[in-house]
Parts: C-alpha cells; sequence; structure tokens
C-alpha cells in the first residue's frame, strides 16, 4: 500500500486523513468499474487483468475553489502552476507478454 504524498506538498494540504481540506470533486472509474476513485490522490490506482498491470493517477486544479488556485495550496501545484491545463492523467501500462499483431 501507497502512504506517500504529492511530492513538494505541506504534510495535510489536501489529504483526507487531515480533515479532507482539498475535497476534489472530480472522480474517474475503471470500466468495468472497481469503484469510484477521486483526483489528486498520493498514489496511483492499480488494476491487473491477464494482458498488463496497469497504474493510473488523474490530476484536477482546484478549479471548484478558486481560493485555492490561486495561494497554489493543493495537491500537485508544483505540477499545475504557470500551466493551463485544467486536467492531466497519466499512466503506466505493463504488458505480461508482447502484443501481437499490428499495433
Amino acid at each position: 500500500p501507497c502512504t506517500l504524498t504529492a511530492a513538494g506538498e505541506e504534510p495535510g494540504v489536501g489529504t483526507r486523513e487531515q480533515g479532507d481540506v482539498h475535497s476534489d470533486p472530480c472522480r474517474w472509474s475503471f470500466l468495468p468499474s472497481h469503484g469510484i476513485f477521486r483526483a489528486n490522490e498520493p498514489c496511483p490506482k492499480e488494476l491487473e487483468t491477464d494482458l498488463c498491470q496497469l497504474k493510473v493517477l488523474a490530476l484536477h486544479r482546484p478549479t471548484h475553489r478558486p481560493e485555492l488556485e490561486a495561494s497554489g495550496r493543493y495537491p500537485y501545484s508544483w505540477h499545475m502552476a504557470g500551466r493551463k491545463r485544467l486536467w492531466e492523467i497519466r499512466l503506466q501500462m505493463r504488458f505480461k507478454r508482447a502484443p501481437r499483431g499490428s499495433i
């Protein structure tokens, strides 16, 4: 299990353990569903199938809380600051065997 905080973040900023300061409304899920997940978690969510291992991390600016965005006190602000993007999805896929056929 992952126990990290987002790199560059102050302890407690945006963590549910510290009173859910950030509480990002952005949600996502694998399909077929394995539950509903939040954006800006400190560690990626993992899924394994017979074909691959997958890790997914969703980043989202706090557009629902302009004061957090202006202050820079939100998860992954060190990465999102100064950029126009509102969200970012990071994927890591490790195939268990080489894909066959045309790619």
